[in-house]
């Protein structure tokens, strides 16, 4: 600058300039929303996969044969229709418990992706 330019900016500060048309704070709200998504896409693909899982267990029970499928459901239904409240109780929170087991375990094994999704996003961000 010369001495001939008023300076606008106080001694040692720096101007903060922002890309035309875009409104300030709007970059951290992006941000937000954008690991919003992220983490709830990943974190349902890891439920998807393990309520995938439940049902090749169950497909296994049956043989991987679909008329065998069918009867292994009714005779289940059967038996959980005819127990007491106690009964069904324990077994909803043990099919709980192994649902949020295998989320566990794939959100364990799949966390790579989680984070290389997070990190080519920060690395995008600070090459402009």
């Amino acid at each position: 600058m010369s001495a001939a330019q008023p300076s606008a900016i106080g001694a040692g500060s720096t101007p903060v300039r922002s890309a035309p048309g875009t409104i300030p704070g709007r970059s951290l709200f992006q941000d937000i929303a954008y690991s919003f998504v992220s983490v709830t896409c990943w974190l349902a693909i890891n439920c998807l996969a393990a309520g995938g899982l439940l049902l090749g267990f169950f497909a296994l029970m049956a043989n991987l044969s679909v008329d065998q499928f069918f009867a292994e459901t009714a005779n289940l239904s059967n038996h959980y229709l005819a127990a007491d409240g106690d009964r069904r109780g324990e077994f909803a929170e043990l099919l709980l418990h192994l649902f949020g087991g295998f989320v566990l375990f794939f959100c364990i094994v799949r966390r790579s992706a989680l984070l290389s999704v997070t990190a080519t996003a920060k690395g995008a961000i600070s090459n402009d």
